[in-house]
């Protein structure tokens, strides 16, 4: 089985899955989508949970890569509520 793909939308340059960094540099719309790629690749899916033998339905790469796209989605909606309270 092979890895996940890292989805072409998602070109991250040098700095991995650093959700912090993710979250500078793409816009929340494209981290959601690189989520639904992510889930959407066949690579992704864990084989163990298809056999039934397995709660997890993603890869551990998978994994790894949607939770740092998605706490990247956090840090941004955390940064624009404290600028929107601080600017109230």
């Amino acid at each position: 089985m092979s890895a996940p793909q890292i989805p072409p939308s998602l070109d991250r340059g040098a700095f991995g899955w650093d959700a912090v960094k993710l979250a500078d540099v793409y816009p929340s719309a494209a981290l959601a989508a690189a989520i639904g790629e992510i889930h959407a690749d066949p690579a992704a899916a864990n084989p163990e949970h298809a056999a039934g033998r397995s709660i997890q339905i993603y890869t551990k790469a998978a994994k790894k890569r949607t939770e740092a796209l998605a706490w990247a989605i956090f840090y941004q909606k955390q940064a624009a509520s404290r600028a929107k309270a601080g600017a109230a």
